[in-house]
């Protein structure tokens, strides 16, 4: 990572950079305020049934009647992300949020804002000002859909925004209206003007987004000449091939990442585009993993300076992300009853979704800490070995003989890495099961020999003590291993490695000050195959 983490102005687009207004690199960590505007049915832990947000409101209505549903809403809205949440986000250290926006939740077809909902956003924007984070307004759910999927809140499970002119029109007129009122407002980072477009089988519609796109952009410009446009990739903002020139002098690509190998080769063409169109990356969703797959994946990330923002901050029941919502007593019978299995009456679904509006708010959530250390590899964390810094040879790792193995992972470096299982698959499957860590018929090991060495990137918010140990084994008889900290403390001395697979206590109580640190591995004699280290 390179660049400073101050909000200070108008976020500007420099070359492959982002700038503020006092010209200083930026590098954005944010994360994503998803379910908020848009709730989507596996956030809520409720079945397809329930799988809108158009649905939602359609069977809340029926049961609680108009009346009560609307309060439920309003109240959801006022409540779901409060000023302890942008404070505890600037206290993680993120620096940038990205806020999913319903359009049907702030204006109507007829074009008619809803000021009460609009006002939501200004206090939004105060927060972050108040905390020094950056806001990034994005679509998320497009006039007639731009995915035609439950995550746009679509009415015809089709992407109707580019089948019919007068969706364009809406969009049109909900972003220049949107400009127009925030124009001024150095807390927004920039508009994100659609969320995931065209999955690749309505890819007949990739013309007609990049024209979406012009319309908008034209029409944005016409009022606010101050911030960054951000233009997603197509197919679940993974395809950039869409891009062949800038549509604006302060643009921004943006890409998602999820469920993927953490390697050079999974961001390669978009660091390629990058430089082609020589304009900054920005990857706006990751998440819904492991932690050893954050810790990994942001961390390649950050090696090759690109901004991201993980997904979510708040969801129903999860391990993995930050705030966990507690499940309201008696949830699951809100499900059975959108899918006619029962009868739910109107005085036990009220009472089961006050106790969700309860339950939403940060302090009645359950904190998952493990996460933003992941995230931030921030001790205490695990370090998969196989997640070292992608620096390049001689900076990040060094291996004296290149090894091509069957495991297809991180080959441009030459690791020589293998399943602890035995398996001999090409890949592990990084969608497994979201927990605290891989399963281990999913896990790999690296194996170094002597004058091998790796660097792994470790943070601390405050002095700390520090006990180190690492799953790992000797491959031969004499394997010794040195741990250094930053390249001047030796933290371990020569330690002598065990046979077998097995857990091996390095350092206790060593001193790891505040700070971004570098842990160097390196092996000063025979064969050693490691799997993790632990810091607590």
């Amino acid at each position: 990572m390179t660049g400073t983490l101050n909000v200070n102005g108008f976020l500007k687009a420099k070359g492959t950079k982002l700038v503020n207004g006092a010209g200083e690199e930026v590098f954005l960590r944010g994360i994503n305020l998803g379910n908020w505007f848009l709730p989507e049915a596996y956030m809520w832990k409720v079945p397809h049934s329930l799988g809108k947000h158009h649905i939602m409101e359609k069977v809340f209505s029926e049961l609680l009647g108009e009346e009560k549903a609307n309060k439920f809403w309003e109240t959801y809205f006022n409540t779901y992300t409060m000023e302890s949440d942008i404070k505890k986000i600037k206290e993680e250290g993120f620096n940038s949020i990205r806020l999913p926006l319903n359009y049907r939740v702030f204006m109507n077809n007829d074009r008619v804002f809803d000021e009460n909902h609009i006002k939501i956003i200004d206090r939004t924007l105060d927060w972050c000002e108040k905390y020094g984070i950056y806001c990034i307004l994005d679509l998320h759910g497009a006039p007639g859909g731009q995915t035609g999927t439950n995550i746009d809140d679509s009415l015809n499970n089709y992407p109707d925004l580019f089948a019919d002119n007068e969706n364009v029109e809406l969009t049109v007129f909900f972003w220049k209206s949107l400009a127009e009122r925030y124009k001024d407002r150095t807390i927004i980072g920039g508009y994100d003007l659609l969320n995931e477009p065209v999955p690749k089988e309505h890819k007949q519609y990739h013309d007609k987004l990049i024209d979406v796109y012009k319309k908008i952009i034209k029409a944005i410009r016409e009022v606010d000449n101050n911030h960054l446009i951000i233009l997603e990739c197509s197919n679940w903002a993974t395809d950039f091939r869409i891009f062949t020139e800038k549509h604006d002098d302060n643009m921004v690509i943006q890409f998602h990442k999820y469920w993927c190998p953490i390697d050079y080769r999974f961001v390669r063409d978009y660091l390629n585009i990058r430089e082609t169109l020589n304009l900054p990356l920005w990857m706006g969703e990751s998440g819904e993993n492991t932690l050893d797959w954050y810790q990994g994946s942001f961390q390649m990330l950050e090696d090759y300076n690109i901004s991201w923002c993980f997904w979510p901050w708040k969801k129903l029941a999860a391990k993995n992300n930050p705030c966990s919502i507690k499940v309201p007593e008696g949830w699951d019978k809100l499900g059975n009853h959108a899918k006619g299995d029962i009868q739910l009456s109107a005085d036990e679904a009220e009472s089961i979704l006050n106790e969700l509006l309860e339950n939403i708010k940060f302090e009645n959530c359950e904190y998952n800490q493990e996460v933003l250390n992941a995230l931030f590899r921030r001790a205490p964390f695990r370090i998969q070995a196989e997640y070292y810094q992608l620096h390049g040879v001689g900076q990040s790792y060094y291996f004296r003989d290149k090894v091509a193995t069957n495991v297809n992972f991180r080959r441009e470096e030459g690791l020589n890495v293998k399943f602890i299982c035995g398996k001999d698959d090409e890949l592990p499957q990084f969608d497994s099961d979201p927990s605290n860590h891989m399963p281990e018929n999913e896990r790999l090991y690296i194996s170094l020999q002597a004058g091998d060495w790796v660097k792994y990137e470790v943070n601390a918010t405050e002095d700390q003590f520090i006990d180190l140990s690492a799953h790992i084994a000797a491959e031969t008889m004499d394997a010794v291993i040195e741990l250094w900290l930053n390249s001047e403390v030796n933290l371990t001395g020569s330690a002598v490695i065990e046979n077998g697979w097995h857990i091996q206590t390095l350092t206790e109580k060593a001193l790891l000050p505040a700070g971004i640190h570098e842990l160097k591995l390196i092996v000063r004699n025979g064969i050693v195959k490691v799997d993790y280290f632990d810091i607590k």
